[in-house]
């Protein structure tokens, strides 16, 4: 299995086709930052780069991939945006939340009495009958 060329974006700007590797590369890390499967991460990003690489070569007519890793397209020479690669794939664990989440006695302790009145209009509370 070796990476291509995504050919439908060769047609955008140089800007474009980096954002649009930078949204994928950033979608996986944040998806399995908490996993422990670096390696695995690394190939598959490793052939996001490629697949970048392979575009702009073609967007810039180098004819290779390796031209295109020789020349340092990945930064764009009007906008200054680049591919962002990581520098590692450590695993991250955030597991402190900043806000606390609702335990199941707050939500019980809570009175429906109301939302029920008033949300039914003149009919009856099925939980306390008036």
């Amino acid at each position: 299995m070796y990476p291509t060329a995504m050919r439908r974006l060769v047609e955008l700007s140089h800007s474009d086709i980096l954002a649009f590797y930078n949204h994928k590369i950033r979608g996986l890390l944040n998806y399995y930052s908490f996993a422990g499967n670096g390696g695995n991460l690394q190939k598959v990003i490793s052939f996001l780069v490629t697949s970048c690489a392979l575009n702009l070569a073609l967007e810039w007519k180098l004819r290779t991939r390796k031209n295109a890793f020789n020349r340092a397209h990945f930064l764009c020479p009007n906008t200054r945006s680049s591919l962002n690669i990581p520098n590692n794939y450590k695993v991250l664990h955030h597991y402190k939340m900043k806000s606390p989440m609702a335990t199941p006695d707050s939500v019980i302790q809570v009175s429906w009495a109301e939302k029920y009145k008033f949300g039914l209009g003149r009919q009856v509370c099925t939980i306390c009958g008036e």
